[in-house]
């Protein structure tokens, strides 16, 4: 169980993400968070609308993925890196 001062810890980390997200488009990944701390983030970059958030990959290597949406969907932005 997390205590209520490190989720707001938690909870702060998520939205200067979400921050850095929204100002430059890129796209970020947080690897190494237990299942808790991941449905903290998502709970809280969940009410901004500008950013696309889910888990990704399987077991130890389960990460998330904040990326920028497309005003008025919730299409991710294809960003530079992505696109091979």
């Amino acid at each position: 169980m997390i205590e209520e001062k490190e989720a707001e810890q938690v909870g702060n980390a998520a939205r200067n993400l979400a921050n850095y997200v929204n100002e430059t488009g890129r796209s970020v990944r947080v690897f190494g968070a237990p299942p808790p701390v991941r449905k903290i983030m998502h709970t809280v970059v969940n009410d901004d609308e500008g950013i696309n958030n889910q888990s990704s990959g399987f077991g130890m290597f389960r990460h998330i993925v904040f990326n920028q949406t497309t005003p008025g969907t919730d299409t991710p932005v294809e960003s530079p890196e992505s696109s091979e």
